[in-house]
């Protein structure tokens, strides 16, 4: 064998090589994401709508809602709302940081509102879950 023809040999199967790899690398990878198990859920069916399913609720829309809710109340500084994952997949989850100041039984009634509103508005479908912080007050304040 000549020594053009050998380095030819060489980079055709090298080449062949390279192409086969990156296949079995595409092959396995789309194998991967085709039975990867979805965690989250998006959105669901609200009640009464049906077995087409035309009242749907988006989570992260509902999780948004339901901390600017929050956020109007008087007790609180500010909030933010996020969706559950794996064994809270559904939950709505809100975090609520209250004004260092407020009383936390007025913050309990506003909260307890809060979930009202969404229970009434989801027919009771979506569990809403709440995370207090209370902000500290001023470092230069006076204590009495």
């Amino acid at each position: 064998m000549t020594c053009s023809a050998m380095r030819l040999d060489r980079s055709l199967t090298l080449v062949v090589g390279l192409l086969l790899l990156a296949g079995g690398v595409a092959l396995g990878l789309s194998w991967l994401s085709a039975h990867v198990q979805r965690v989250g859920i998006r959105a669901i069916s609200l009640p009464g709508s049906g077995e087409d399913g035309r009242l749907r609720l988006r989570l992260g829309a509902l999780a948004d809602v339901v901390a600017a809710a929050a956020e109007s109340r008087l007790a609180t500084e500010s909030a933010s709302g996020s969706v559950g994952s794996g064994t809270d997949a559904g939950v709505v989850e809100v975090t609520v940081t209250a004004r260092h100041d407020a009383s936390l039984t007025e913050l309990r009634r506003d909260l307890a509102a809060v979930d009202a509103e969404v229970a009434t508005a989801t027919g009771g479908a979506v569990p809403v879950r709440y995370r207090v912080k209370v902000h500290r007050p001023p470092r230069n304040a006076a204590t009495t």
